[in-house]
């Protein structure tokens, strides 16, 4: 029960955890449960399924099909019976998403990330996710089922840098390695570090995904920002994640991102990283509206470009009145966007 415990190493699929049997007190919500976890199980694998079955060539309606097996059923047929065979093949599907956030346990993070988890938005839509924190969190509201962030230490970091920077690097290595070593992000297409004051909404961002020139068996991750991959909300494929896992240790060890972990945050480092490893960068300049990126300002214009996420968004009321206003935006797309008809006069990632 919770982030910090139970089935599927300890993180907790949105509408299939225990959490969310709480609320499910009708027979619609056990119904919508059922349906949730089925579309889970089907993403998890590709099955291919074999039926026998033999039908009476002179029977009608229901008594037509023959249990193939039934030693009583085939004897009253006997004589009349045509065998085939039908293949079932489910293939997996492409736009299942792990989502992760650390937490501060003190301060507005931890108020936010709660009314997060009660309202079942941002990273709680996401087919599983677990929150990472600094201490032992009960997410939950006091009448439902405990909810518990996942304790991985101090998420204390220095600033520095020409922009003075929260020099996190070390921070998100740590809560990385604890996504590696849960094994959830396998079951899933795309895993998302999505920071808590990011107004993220994943049924915008599967519609980004599940274009068929994204495969998740493929090294890539998404790069959202003119500027290159920026931390608010990072999304890599299952394909890249392994090769991240296996060669986190080469970029721990690499000079030249090891010194840039002293001007630069984590997220300079996870793309230098994805790079060194041979992951591919995907530009896709629908999946965060920023100051920092393609000259937009969500805080000033409103959040109604239609795009993935907005950030910064720290009050519990900025945040929930940008989401309403996402959630009626008409999703962004490359025929229509206005950052798209920009990218001639990007500047190069640095």
């Amino acid at each position: 029960a919770g982030a910090a415990a139970g089935a599927g190493q300890g993180y907790p699929a949105a509408g299939g955890s225990s959490e969310y049997d709480a609320a499910a007190t009708t027979d619609v919500d056990r119904q919508q449960k059922a349906l949730e976890e089925a579309l889970r199980a089907e993403a998890k694998s590709t099955t291919t399924t074999t039926y026998n079955f033999a039908y009476d060539t002179a029977g009608d309606g229901y008594d037509r099909f023959v249990d193939v097996g039934d030693p009583y059923e085939e004897k009253r047929h006997k004589g009349r019976l045509e065998f085939t065979t039908f293949t079932h093949t489910t293939t997996a599907r492409h736009d299942t998403l792990f989502c992760f956030a650390l937490m501060q346990s003190e301060g507005y993070e931890r108020g936010l990330v709660k009314k997060l988890y009660e309202t079942r938005v941002s990273l709680f839509e996401c087919d599983a996710w677990v929150v990472f924190s600094d201490a032992e969190v009960d997410l939950a509201p006091p009448t439902a089922e405990p909810a518990v962030t996942k304790n991985v230490g101090s998420l204390k970091c220095e600033y520095g840098g020409k922009w003075q920077l929260a020099l996190n690097t070390d921070v998100f290595v740590k809560a990385w390695k604890h996504v590696f070593s849960g094994e959830e992000y396998l079951k899933h297409a795309w895993t998302v570090k999505v920071d808590p004051d990011s107004v993220f909404l994943p049924r915008l961002l599967r519609m980004q995904v599940s274009r068929e020139t994204l495969d998740p068996e493929n090294r890539v991750y998404l790069n959202n920002c003119d500027q290159g991959l920026h931390g608010p909300i990072e999304i890599i494929s299952r394909g890249g994640m392994k090769a991240f896992h296996k060669g986190l240790h080469e970029c721990i060890s690499d000079k030249r991102l090891s010194d840039e972990r002293k001007i630069w945050g984590e997220d300079v480092f996870l793309r230098h990283c994805l790079t060194k490893l041979k992951v591919e960068k995907v530009d896709n300049f629908h999946l965060l509206s920023e100051p920092a990126c393609l000259w937009e300002n969500p805080q000033k214009d409103g959040c109604i470009s239609g795009k993935v996420s907005y950030h910064p968004f720290k009050k519990e009321e900025d945040y929930f009145k940008c989401l309403e206003q996402a959630q009626n935006a008409r999703p962004q797309t490359d025929a229509d966007t206005t950052t798209t008809r920009l990218l001639r006069v990007l500047k190069p990632d640095r």
